[in-house]
């Protein structure tokens, strides 16, 4: 072992010797002491030897981290507490491109740039207060600013634990910062990749079973990566359950055959269904077993979507054809080869799977009469290298002849050389069918405004252009050969009220209002006055703007003049049925007085007849005592009788008791008569009403209530007679079938008519509609004072 000037020590232990020659005859007391003494010097002794194997032991670990320090590839350091440098191995003089000598003893400051030092000693501090390692990244430590260093310091102790200074490794760890920006940036392009094509990686592995996944997987689960589970049947719960037996299987036979996996299906995601298309691969050892699955998996939703809906839009397509007859074909000039749609097949009556269109097999098919017209225009069109359309006659396999429109497009190479030409053929055989139809109607028409006296006319409202049909002129006393007529010639022979009106109500019914119906007077130039009624309605494109405007005019002269003598013929039988209904009210009246009068005294006196014979009688037998029981009763039941056809013909209550009075006793005899619940609410004090509003009160009482009983079939009815302002209400509800579920009570009919009539002469009105008990209520309303009336 070497000192600290290189010399080699003895390593030989020390021994002790006596202090001298033992005395003999030494007393106990002596003897003992020695044997102390010889003790002390053994064990001391015995620890000389352990402290030179301790040195020893030292040296030979001094030696051993000395060497470890100059061989070891990353620089280590050891500084005492003030940051100087005690030990620099050649790993550090490399890294600081400095020698060892330059730097034991010295700090940092001296020896780094101002910045590089700073950072030192700062890290130095922070192991000296913490008394614990720290690790940092430092980019330009000493002298290359582009070298990035990973330094680890730790507090250095001795054998009691007081901290005697600080030991440093660093590391060049450049060449491992850039392979990890590297990699950070390609799987960062990665990730933008799979984000971008919406196709996320996983890898399965076979021996642990767990599944890995990569960001864009777990965005499209809409799972974050730290919560997502990373089992197979975690994946498997995504899958719509209908495809998870076809992806086992198909993963099954993967890992059976090798052959690669390839399957769609829907994922149930948090974000809600995906539609994805996934491919794998075996990863296999070097022996062969298979490892992992290795695959993608792609959002490929929106192209699902896009298929299907370009199916579903081809289907319609299809449909659209075949509904509107309208087919469509494709000719490519070179091959020769025609292409048909499904409709073009079903309009010549072929199937696809039995015919192969041509040029040749398409002119077979042509009316023979049309068959050169096409021909021509078809190689016109070739020859001009321009479009075509014609109308023409087909004969399909059924051979009805069928008219189609046929519409050809030249498709040209880029230079301009024709190669092809798509088309479409329209069956119009029914649209022909209708244009005939419609010039065939248009002349009936013609002829039928002719007879009917009346015309039409048309404003283009985009270009102007003006139609007045023959009819019309004919009605304006024109003629139609003078013509074209337009419609100032018409308003010309309007009144200047009648022109003001015409065009508020035109400009109205342009702006959204309500169609044009008007009648107009006009003086002819032939000096005759007619009357015309003229309705006119805006035509609208698709987006509502208006575009024309359609009208008719028809001569109404004579039909307003019958009208007028039959409006005429209804004033004068509404007056007489009034005055017969005055007459009958009267007569009712005078006949219910000398009936009362009349018969009423002679059963009177026949009462007292009965009376008086009844004392003269009684004695003489039992028979006759009962005769005159009977001719009582007759009595009676004759009086009772007279009461009800006086009371029919007009209640004595009415002129001596009032309108309340008499109502509240009517709908106390007819509950009697018909067992049906009625009951009445009158006003407190009586209403002062004229004699005929009274009348039309009690008989429209009476029309309601025999409605009630003959067609209602009611429990209960309710009357309501009360005063409103200046008007009188007289209310009748039941709770019957009501107005739809009653035969025979219509509100036109002869009763309800006669109501009507009745209170539509006193100025009043007459309501009939659902009342509150689920039944009909008729609401009579007359004004008090109808003296105008």
């Amino acid at each position: 072992m070497l000192d600290g000037q290189g010399n080699k020590e003895d390593e030989r232990p020390l021994r002790l010797r006596r202090a001298g020659p033992r005395r003999t005859g030494a007393t106990a007391r002596q003897r003992a002491r020695e044997r102390r003494a010889e003790e002390l010097a053994a064990r001391l002794q015995d620890e000389i030897a352990a402290h030179y194997a301790t040195h020893r032991a030292l040296l030979e670990s001094r030696g051993m981290l000395d060497s470890v320090i100059k061989s070891i590839s990353e620089a280590v350091f050891i500084k005492d507490l003030d940051s100087r440098y005690l030990v620099f191995n050649a790993a550090a003089e490399r890294m600081f491109e400095v020698g060892a000598a330059q730097v034991l003893g010295r700090k940092a400051d001296a020896l780094f740039g101002a910045e590089a030092a700073r950072r030192m000693l700062a890290a130095d501090l922070d192991v000296i207060q913490s008394r614990a390692p720290i690790t940092y990244e430092v980019t330009g430590a000493a002298v290359d600013s582009a070298r990035i260093y990973l330094t680890t310091k730790a507090p250095f102790f001795d054998t009691t634990g007081e901290m005697v200074g600080i030991i440093g490794i660093s590391k060049d760890i450049t060449e491992r910062k850039q392979q990890e920006l590297a990699f950070a940036r390609q799987a960062a392009q990665l990730a933008m990749a799979q984000r971008i094509a919406r196709t996320g990686s996983w890898e399965h592995d076979l021996v642990k079973g767990t599944v890995w996944r990569s960001e864009e997987v777990c965005r499209l689960l809409g799972v974050p990566r730290h919560e997502i589970d990373t089992t197979l049947q975690a994946f498997m719960d995504y899958i719509e359950p209908a495809a998870v037996p076809r992806v086992r299987a198909a993963l099954a036979r993967t890992m059976e055959t090798g052959e690669p996996y390839s399957e769609e299906y829907w994922l149930r995601t948090a974000g809600g269904r995906r539609y994805v298309h996934s491919m794998a691969e075996i990863a296999r050892a070097p022996d062969g077993r298979a490892m992992r699955i290795v695959g993608t998996v792609q959002d490929i939703t929106d192209r699902k979507l896009a298929d299907d809906r370009l199916r579903e839009s081809e289907a319609e397509l299809a449909e659209a054809q075949r509904i509107a007859h309208f087919g469509s074909w494709a000719w490519d000039i070179a091959s020769g080869a025609i292409r048909w749609s499904a409709e073009t097949y079903r309009m010549f009556g072929v199937a696809p799977d039995e015919f192969s269109p041509s040029l040749d097999a398409y002119w077979q098919f042509v009316h023979p009469d049309d068959l050169e017209p096409v021909q021509r225009a078809t190689l016109a069109s070739l020859d001009a290298a321009r479009d075509f359309t014609i109308d023409y006659r087909i004969v399909p396999r059924d051979g009805e002849v069928r008219v189609v429109h046929s519409v050809g497009e030249l498709r040209r190479a880029p230079d301009g050389t024709p190669i092809g030409m798509t088309g479409t053929i329209y069956d119009i055989t029914d649209r022909k069918r209708a244009e005939d139809a419609l010039r065939r109607s248009e002349k009936r028409l013609a002829q039928a405004q002719e007879i009917a006296r009346v015309g039409s006319w048309e404003i283009d409202l985009l270009d102007g252009q003006q139609v007045v049909s023959d009819g019309a002129c004919r009605i304006f006393g024109l003629d139609p050969a003078a013509g074209p007529y337009r419609l100032r010639d018409l308003r010309a022979m309007m009144s200047p009220a009648d022109r003001e009106q015409i065009d508020a109500a035109a400009g109205a019914m342009i702006s959204g209002g309500a169609a044009l119906d008007l009648e107009l007077r006009i003086d002819r130039a032939d000096g005759a006055q007619r009357i015309v009624h003229s309705v006119a309605e805006v035509l609208r494109d698709a987006d509502g703007v208006p575009v024309a405007l359609l009208g008719t005019v028809q001569d109404v002269t004579e039909r307003r003049q019958y009208e007028e003598a039959l409006a005429e013929s209804h004033r004068e039988m509404r007056q007489l049925y009034h005055h017969l209904q005055e007459v009958q009210e009267d007569e009712r009246g005078r006949i219910a007085r000398e009936v009362h009068d009349e018969f009423g005294a002679v059963l009177t006196a026949l009462h007292l007849a009965v009376h008086r014979l009844t004392n003269l009688a009684a004695p003489a037998s039992p028979e006759a005592a009962e005769v005159i029981a009977q001719m009582r009763g007759m009595l009676a039941t004759a009086s009772e009788s007279l009461d009800h056809i006086v009371d029919g013909l007009q209640p004595q209550m009415l002129t001596y008791l009032g309108i309340a009075a008499t109502v509240d006793w009517y709908c106390s005899k007819f509950a009697d008569r018909t067992k049906i619940r009625c009951e009445s609410e009158l006003p407190k004090k009586e209403l002062e009403v004229e004699p005929q509003a009274a009348v039309a009160l009690f008989r429209c009482l009476q029309e309601s209530l025999t409605n009630v009983a003959k067609h209602a079939r009611a429990r209960q009815v309710h009357v309501v007679l009360a005063a409103r302002g200046a008007n009188i209400e007289l209310d009748v509800a039941d709770d019957g079938r009501g107005l739809g579920h009653t035969p025979g009570r219509r509100p036109n009919g002869f009763g309800i008519r006669g109501m009507t009539e009745r209170v539509t002469r006193l100025g009043g009105q007459v309501v009939m509609d659902s009342g509150p008990l689920g039944g009909t209520r008729v609401r009579v309303t007359l004004p008090r004072n109808n003296t105008n009336n």
